[in-house]
This record gives structure tokens, C-alpha cells and sequence, in this order.
């Protein structure tokens, strides 16, 4: 099954505090079922042509509303080599988006334990 690809080159409007969920993949990835999980990603800052984001703790069994999501700390990543550091990523926003059901959910103001850099923005 071929991924489903967002074209964020025609959609630049990424912007900090905006809150997208998803319709998570199965582990093993490849497995043909769907789960009945969703879950939260939110934006912490977009420069020079990269989207720098956390994912928001907790699943859902349908799309999460903004009021679902709004005040939920990142997901603190624990297993496998993880340290138990916030789910912190960085993609270019040209990147293949293989994400199901991506959408906008709204925005919500950045806090201190969302932003790695205790509320100011991300350095690369």
C-alpha cells in the first residue's frame, strides 16, 4: 500500500501553536489493519524550511477536538534507547508526510514544558 504523501510545499502555513492529529499506524509498520487510535502533534517552530514539533500525550479513539488536546504535555518518550525526554522532532517540510488522517485540529498558546527550550525558541 503506498503511503499517503502531503504536499506541504503548496501549504506553507505551518505556524508555531498549531495542533495537528493523526489516525496512528499498526506496529509492525507494513500490517494492513487499521487501529482505532489517534493521537497530537504540535508545532513549536518552523525556520528555514524545517518543522520542529512534539507529540502530545495521550490516544484518542476517535480525531481529538481542541479541547481534547489543549494543556496536554509531550509524550515522554521512555522505551528502547530513549531517555525519558519529551517526543521533540525536526523534519524538513518538503518531507514525505506518512501520517493517515492528518489534520488541522487549531492552535493553542506554546508552554515552557512543551517548548524544549523552556519557552524560547528552538536553536539549530
Amino acid at each position: 500500500m503506498p503511503k499517503t504523501r502531503r504536499d506541504t510545499r503548496a501549504d506553507p502555513s505551518f505556524r508555531p501553536a498549531d495542533i495537528y492529529s493523526f489516525h496512528t499506524a499498526p506496529l509492525p509498520p507494513g500490517i494492513a489493519s487499521k487501529t482505532s487510535r489517534y493521537a497530537a502533534i504540535k508545532v513549536l517552530d518552523v525556520k528555514n524550511g524545517e518543522i520542529f514539533y512534539t507529540v502530545l500525550d495521550g490516544i484518542f479513539d476517535a480525531p481529538p477536538s481542541l479541547a481534547d488536546v489543549v494543556g496536554r504535555p509531550p509524550l515522554v518518550n521512555t522505551r528502547l534507547a530513549f531517555d525519558g525526554k519529551s517526543a521533540c522532532h525536526v523534519n524538513r517540510i518538503t518531507d514525505e508526510n506518512g501520517l493517515r488522517e492528518f489534520r488541522h485540529v487549531g492552535m493553542a498558546p506554546l508552554t515552557g514544558d512543551q517548548y524544549p527550550g523552556q519557552g524560547k525558541p528552538v536553536q539549530r
